[in-house]
């Protein structure tokens, strides 16, 4: 008989002070293995940048290597949709033998809310708990809600010391993004793969990109995060850099749902070619990417370029401009005919995905009776089937 504990996060990355959590539950407890869970997307992270699964999954797995007794899990990379921790301690349970125990680890504020989380009488009943508790937290409210839950459920709950560590992922992020040293926060070999990978860098300030998404609404901050996990995952497929991706996803949709009169303003503000006026769907790109330029000193063409023609595409579009705009078009939340069909094709195809998308939007726009499709629109189409054409597919 085995006893697992599953530690759950986004590991964005996996630092040190999680794998002394698991080493305070290993020298604490009965348990026999640490099984760290990352999640593909947290209920409560739904607005955040989350670094690809892979990236977070092999970096895991390069911390806990020297660790005969901590192992990791691609479970709910597995599982599709959110990642509600019922459902994943559900199929954890029947993947194990009948005889294994498992424990789910978390902390002690996590604990004090559990019993809002999704499903939470069935998660409760079902399932032990280890409750890490930092030195000097007070515990009268946590043996309360033990002792509630415990009547209530029957939940099995043990508490632990964990000694508190100065790091977060956050501050980790942050340092890798101005290029310092992460020694003595990550494994050797975790810091090695964040260089390697180029991961957390980026041209947006935490406190800018903050600003930008609470400004968006929150259908179009969902949109927005949608299409940077979308646009991730094919940077890391065709081999772009996924700082600038994440630049030119943040801001793409900065001026989406303006007013028309405001959008009209800036467009002359900016001096912006006057044809946008009066049309938002192709103004706010152009405005967003001018903006960037004069506002957050952002002046890398490509990114300028990849937002603002993101909604039209253009002749000769770069692998960012590629990417940006089939992400804006397919990302999780659009749904219209096709759509699958050109999901599948960018796994190994993003010129045929995009010529696909183009060719749709024009299709589309013909049938609505629309006879003045935008000029790039057209020849990125074009573009594209030469491209196509000329390497023999």
């Amino acid at each position: 008989m085995t006893t697992f504990a599953i530690i759950g996060g986004s590991f964005d990355p996996v630092h040190l002070g999680h794998l002394s959590f698991a080493r305070d539950i290993l020298a604490q407890t009965s348990v026999d293995t640490i099984v760290f869970m990352p999640a593909k997307q947290q209920p409560f992270k739904m607005n955040a940048r989350v670094t690809p699964f892979d990236d977070r999954y092999e970096m895991l797995k390069i911390a806990c290597e020297e660790y005969e007794d901590m192992i990791v899990s691609p479970l709910e990379d597995e599982l599709e949709g959110v990642s509600y921790t019922y459902r994943t301690l559900d199929e954890f349970r029947d993947r194990i033998d009948e005889d294994d125990l498992f424990f789910f680890v978390t902390g002690s504020d996590s604990f004090l809310h559990i019993d809002t989380w999704m499903e939470a009488e069935h998660l409760l009943r079902n399932n032990r708990f280890i409750i890490g508790v930092r030195p000097g937290y007070p515990t009268d409210e946590l043996e309360a809600k033990r002792k509630e839950l415990r009547e209530r459920f029957g939940t099995v709950s043990i508490v632990i010391d964990n000694e508190p560590h100065d790091i977060s992922s956050t501050m980790i992020r942050k340092l890798a993004r101005e290029g310092k040293s992460l020694d003595k926060l990550v494994t050797e070999g975790v810091e090695k793969y964040i260089i390697t990978k180029d991961l957390y860098r980026s041209y947006v300030d935490e406190e800018t990109r903050k600003r930008i998404l609470e400004e968006l609404t929150e259908k179009r901050r969902v949109h927005t995060m949608g299409v940077l996990e979308t646009a991730l995952s094919m940077a890391d497929r065709f081999g772009a850099d996924p700082a600038k991706v994440d630049t030119a996803v943040i801001c793409h949709d900065m001026y989406r749902g303006k007013d028309i009169a405001e959008l009209d303003a800036l467009i002359d503000e900016l001096g912006i070619e006057a044809r946008y006026k009066g049309n938002a769907n192709l103004s706010h790109s152009k405005i967003a990417a001018a903006v960037m330029k004069r506002d957050l000193g952002i002046t890398d063409e490509d990114i300028l370029d990849a937002v603002s023609y993101h909604t039209t595409g253009r002749a000769g579009m770069s692998l960012l401009e590629k990417i940006v705009f089939l992400a804006d078009a397919i990302e999780e939340g659009r749904d219209y005919p096709g759509v699958n069909d050109i999901r599948a094709k960018a796994q190994t195809d993003l010129d045929a995905a995009c010529l696909m998308s183009l060719e749709g939007t024009i299709a589309f726009l013909k049938a609505q009776g629309v006879t003045d499709i935008d000029e790039d629109t057209v020849k990125a189409r074009d573009s594209l089937k030469k491209e196509i054409e000329e390497r023999g597919n």
